[in-house]
């Protein structure tokens, strides 16, 4: 289909973004509801919808059900992102219609996500070898199979302010099996006390093509820091193409490293990049003295405690780098939050521990981690947090309740064989109990 006759046929199916309300229509046997965008206007430190906001659809993005995702975009569009992507590793949007649970959402941004996951596509060429090869989760990623790969949604990549349930960005999660590990670290995170982001499960399809389950991910944002923070303050992604090091004044020269997720209109990288000098150049009586003027080292210590436990090894200090920083404008201090937990539970089938070579992203090490587990002054702290975490995610039996709840809600729905699901469960399970004996 060519790109003019495509926007042709999504003008006859969705509304713009201005389009009114109540417009529903039908693909196939599926009742789909429009939703138009939701722009925001930021006055101060408050968001507020502006007039051109929708009704919301009836079922909650992240109620435990099984959700239905089907995307839909112009396929000569998606090959030449495809290409660019083998060529040169440019990870570009394609402009995308997405139903969810019988809501259309018009223009949508898709692109992938990811680093090490991605490895495989790249192994392609640029001239039409999509098949790709198998990622570090034995996952058997290939562009002729999209609804297998790994995506991240913008909801106003395309239609500014466009928001699905007060939801910026969503992310499709890649897994073999059930990818029961991911899901439930990312519950167990919760149960131990630190902000987590949610997840369902989903199926999805591109194109109209075959139904595949999928994990969805929440994506830190606004709402997510409203949701998990009660006074104001910034949120930073760590980018797996940075390090944790201190590169002079310039906020410009962090690009590379660090995001600013929120509060960008009245707020900057200067409180980062004060962290970031201060972590370099503080002498290691100075971190152990004021580190806490810097950092919740309470919330740091459970952090650490809630990697090591559920054997993440790639988390702040592992080779994807992956953690959010969060500034509290009211304490002037940083806290360390869990991001992509899908290597949890020694995803990699090592216990945890990084193989030797291959393509994984990022430069590992972190500074301020480091220095935080080798410090004497903060043994007790963590100590502490160790047990505290232990107690809470094993010893009060959360990681064998969540786990069944999950096996039990796949198994209701269907979507995975038995064996399949049962096999997971228990290796699974193993190392639960592993872990928690640990």
């Amino acid at each position: 289909m060519s790109e003019l006759r495509w926007r042709r046929h999504r003008r006859r199916v969705f509304l713009s973004g201005a389009a009114a309300l109540g417009f529903t229509a039908f693909f196939g046997e599926t009742r789909l509801t429009a939703i138009t965008s939701r722009e925001r206007s930021t006055v101060g430190d408050t968001a507020t919808p502006v007039p051109t906001a929708t009704a919301q659809p009836r079922v909650a993005l992240f109620e435990r059900r099984t959700h239905r995702f089907d995307l839909t975009f112009d396929p000569e569009v998606y090959a030449r992102m495809a290409s660019t992507f083998q060529g040169t590793g440019t990870k570009e949007f394609v402009e995308a219609d997405l139903a969810i649970d019988g809501t259309a959402v018009a223009s949508v941004g898709i692109r992938l996500k990811g680093n090490s996951t991605l490895g495989s596509l790249r192994r392609g060429t640029a001239t039409g070898n999509n098949r790709g090869g198998a990622g570090p989760l034995g996952v058997a990623l290939s562009f002729d199979r999209p609804e297998q790969l790994p995506w991240l949604v913008s909801f106003d990549e395309f239609i500014k302010g466009q928001r699905y349930q007060d939801y910026e960005q969503i992310a499709l999660r890649p897994a073999s099996g059930a990818g029961l590990a991911e899901a439930l670290a990312l519950k167990l995170v919760g149960v131990a006390g630190e902000p987590t982001q949610r997840s369902m499960y989903t199926t999805l399809t591109a194109n109209g093509g075959s139904t595949l389950i999928r994990l969805v991910v929440e994506v830190p944002d606004s709402k997510y820091t409203d949701d998990n923070f009660k006074g104001d303050g910034v949120l930073y992604k760590a980018l797996s193409s940075g390090t944790f090091r201190y590169l002079g004044d310039d906020p410009l020269s962090y690009a590379s490293a660090f995001k600013q997720i929120t509060n960008k209109n009245n707020h900057d990288l200067r409180p980062l990049i004060e962290l970031l000098r201060w972590v370099t150049q503080s002498s290691d009586a100075e971190f152990a003295a004021h580190l806490a003027d810097h950092v919740d080292v309470e919330s740091f210590a459970r952090y650490a405690a809630i990697q090591d436990l559920l054997a993440n090894f790639d988390d702040m200090s592992g080779p994807g780098q992956n953690y959010y920083l969060w500034y509290g404008l009211d304490t002037s201090r940083f806290r360390v939050l869990s991001w992509d937990m899908n290597l949890a539970f020694g995803g990699l089938g090592r216990g945890g521990v990084a193989p030797a070579g291959g393509n994984f992203g990022g430069r590992g090490a972190n500074p301020l981690k480091s220095r935080f587990l080798a410090s004497s002054a903060f043994v007790a702290i963590r100590a502490s947090a160790r047990t505290e975490v232990g107690r809470a995610i094993y010893g009060s039996g959360a990681a064998a309740t969540e786990l069944d709840a999950l096996r039990t809600h796949l198994a209701s729905s269907d979507l995975i064989a038995s064996a399949t699901l049962d096999s997971e469960a228990s290796s699974l399970t193993s190392k639960i109990e592993s872990l928690a004996a640990s």
